[in-house]
């Protein structure tokens, strides 16, 4: 990957300073906010209509796509069916889950995000950040680069029917929950420390409010990953083949991430 020293066109980080007479001629950058950083590096689904888990475990490094297709069965309770994403839900992970031969899969998609400086105080506030937080000792900021891959199901006839098989061989099933997307992060960042802008060449950095930070040279890196979830909704008769599957409309909702690990664990895989 090239080096990390790219901004967004407002906040331009300088890759080469060139020196003039008076010493090293730097461009300035600015700080990006928490709010901001929230918003361009926060853990997303590959839709933004299903609801979805985040997780850092890096088990599944490089292969989320294992991922697509499982699906996460609910039984009865004491003979009742607990509320859908309630506490009283027991959800058991199935593999394998839906056919994946049978599945439409869209193509990977990979995008880039690049920020603004981030310091100490915004990475130890924004979640996806943190694990920047100990290298941000003193007076130090860092740039930023999000690289997402995306993949998805396609929700069409196939997959419809592929959750129809499925629901008519776990004929006591409450509802099921099928992951239908995910969306990988990787994260490279590079850290500048303060110093003094006097002589020197070959040196690069930034200009932050007076203060001359030069890269360290270093690289930090760090990985989330999010699941979309569709819960598809089966009924409560015995015979599922007389029983309409109702898959739930497209919602935007997150599930709440203190609950990740309920849908996290999948035998064989994590």
């Amino acid at each position: 990957m090239r080096a990390i020293a790219i901004l967004l066109a407002a906040t331009p980080l300088l890759a080469a300073c060139p020196r003039k007479a008076g010493g090293l001629q730097l461009q300035s950058a600015s700080e990006i906010s928490a709010d901001k950083a929230r918003d361009d590096f926060a853990c997303k689904p590959a839709s933004t209509e299903r609801r979805f888990f985040c997780t850092r475990d890096k088990a599944l490094l490089g292969q989320e796509a294992t991922l697509l297709g499982t699906v996460y069965k609910v039984e009865p309770v004491g003979g009742v069916c607990p509320e859908p994403l309630s506490a009283a839900e027991l959800r058991e992970p199935i593999v394998p889950g839906l056919d994946k031969h049978a599945l439409n899969v869209s193509n990977a998609v990979s995008t880039q995000v690049d920020l603004a400086l981030v310091k100490r105080e915004v990475s130890a506030n924004v979640q996806s950040l943190a694990f920047l937080a100990s290298s941000l000792t003193g007076e130090a900021v860092a740039s930023v680069e999000l690289l997402r891959t995306t993949r998805a199901v396609i929700e069409d006839k196939q997959f419809n029917d592929a959750v129809a098989m499925f629901a008519m061989r776990h004929p006591t099933a409450c509802r099921l929950y099928v992951a239908t997307g995910y969306a990988a992060d990787y994260f490279t960042a590079r850290v500048f420390t303060a110093a003094t802008a006097k002589g020197g060449g070959g040196v690069y950095g930034v200009n932050v409010g007076g203060t001359y930070f030069a890269s360290d040279d270093s690289i930090r890196r760090d990985y989330q990953w999010a699941i979309s979830i569709t819960k598809v909704d089966v009924g409560t008769t015995g015979n599922k083949a007389l029983v309409d599957l109702v898959i739930e409309p497209k919602l935007q909702a997150t599930i709440d991430t203190a609950r990740v690990e309920v849908f996290a664990s999948v035998p064989g895989l994590i």
